[in-house]
């Protein structure tokens, strides 16, 4: 385990930041309630923080986008409490954001986000607050590298000038690429391929080996996978053919990733699936053990378990109403949101993250729309009437909001709603299709497109 100081940050479902702290005596803190930094991020708020001691002091700096996408930034100095920063620039509705900082004693602090036309702007502040550089893709006649939209960046600075920092990206075919000052905000792509929109983390150091650059992605099995630059060798994959450990260690779809590292050790922060935590991995060099599992950060008491990414909670455990338990119905899962093309989902009886599969011409997906927001579902297969499972069962409550069936195209996005009642659960059938609108509108808030989705209610 790490013995220095550090913080991890993350948005909690009520799209508040909060931290985890880590002391020298290697304890970890925090994550409650009541660890909220004062900064509400949009849905899914991207997050990048900074460290670094100045003339003494100890400084933290956090950065995301609001409602309104625009840069917000929150400061703490020397243990002090947090205070609202910078109000930025708008970025796109799509945007990732990343911070570094090169000579430090001056506080030189670079953010980064995307514009709408997927380059990449700079946001600096060396004395004030402006606006920097726009990473443009190559001239004419060579390979683009403009960024997908919506790529992750991360950045990793150094030295006493401007020139020595690095920002990394992905382009429209998954390969990584590598923004530099040192050629005039270049670009070149790596020899890397990760899964579209994989998020990314870097770290650098310095050593008897010279400069170091670690990037940490997923691959299209949401596999964690390391990639290294040394000054001697400059860019290789990892030995263990890309990936981070020999054990391979798989992330959730949604998952973010972070990282950070000294020149005695790296530290990388990831979401498993199927876990209300955030898991850290360790590796301390000149350790035998390699990469090894560190702290399991937990982000709520034990009794709320939540598994909706955006501003609702499905608490298991909160609805002791029927015996029917969807806990214990094979199949029975909770929408998440869609990522990645894919809707995604939580099995809540072996508490896995899953891809939604498609429908056939048999099947279909029944639901309830619960009274705390959340759409719990399973596959029906039409001609297995013994296997059909009641709306009640899988809603176990008296007060579903309402209920019916939905289909998965093959191209991965709900196809059509049908509001109905088709058994003798406890509920009432809703008054016309007023509640399709309030599934749609919880669809919208999970990131899942509903423009074309055919609605029914009988």
């Amino acid at each position: 385990m790490s013995t220095t100081s550090m913080r991890v940050f993350f948005q909690d479902s009520s799209l508040a930041i909060r931290e985890f702290r880590h002391s020298t005596a290697s304890l970890w803190s925090g994550g409650t309630s009541g660890d909220d930094i004062t900064l509400a991020g949009r849905r899914r708020a991207p997050l990048a923080a900074k460290e670094w001691t100045e003339s003494g002091m100890r400084r933290m700096r956090v950065y995301t986008l609001d409602a309104q996408n625009n840069v917000r930034e929150v400061c703490c100095d020397d243990e002090a409490s947090w205070v609202d920063g910078h109000h930025g620039p708008a970025a796109a509705p799509f945007s990732d954001i990343a911070t570094t900082v090169y000579d430090a004693s001056q506080r030189r602090i670079r953010v980064y986000y995307q514009l709408p036309d997927r380059q990449i702007q700079e946001l600096c502040n060396d004395v004030e607050w402006v606006s920097g550089a726009t990473m443009r893709t190559l001239p004419a006649g060579t390979p683009s590298l403009q960024p997908i939209e919506g790529t992750a960046i991360a950045s990793v600075g150094w030295g006493d000038t401007a020139s020595d920092i690095r920002n990394y990206v992905q382009d429209d075919n998954g390969h990584i690429c590598e923004y530099s000052t040192g050629s005039g905000w270049g670009a070149i792509r790596l020899g890397v391929r990760a899964k579209l929109h994989s998020p990314l983390a870097a770290v650098t150091w310095v050593d008897s080996e010279g400069r170091q650059i670690r990037i940490y992605y997923l691959d299209d099995e949401n596999i964690i996978r390391e990639y290294f630059f040394t000054t001697t060798k400059g860019w290789y994959d990892n030995p263990l053919i890309g990936s981070i450990s020999t054990r391979p260690v798989k992330a959730a779809p949604y998952s973010r990733l972070s990282s950070t590292a000294s020149k005695y050790w790296i530290r990388v922060y990831y979401q498993p699936s199927g876990l209300d935590a955030i898991e850290e991995l360790c590796c301390d060099f000149g350790d035998s053990r390699g990469w090894y599992n560190g702290a399991r950060l937990s982000v709520t008491p034990p009794s709320s378990k939540p598994i909706d990414v955006d501003v609702n909670t499905y608490t298991l455990g909160w609805l002791p109403y029927l015996i029917d338990d969807p806990l214990a119905i094979d199949g029975a899962g909770i929408l998440i949101g869609f990522e990645d093309g894919h809707l995604i989902s939580e099995d809540l009886k072996h508490k896995q993250a899953m891809y939604l599969a498609a429908n056939t011409k048999g099947n279909s997906y029944t639901y309830v729309y619960t009274p705390n927001g959340s759409i719990v579902y399973r596959l029906w297969k039409h001609d297995h009437r013994d296997d059909y499972v009641r709306h009640s069962q899988v809603e176990r409550s008296k007060d579903a909001i309402c209920a019916g069936e939905f289909r998965v195209s093959q191209a991965g996005h709900i196809e059509s709603v049908v509001l109905m009642k088709n058994d003798s659960g406890e509920y009432d059938k809703p008054t016309g299709g007023k509640c399709l609108a309030r599934i749609s509108e919880k669809l919208e808030s999970m990131g899942i497109t509903t423009n074309d989705i055919d609605w029914y209610w009988k």
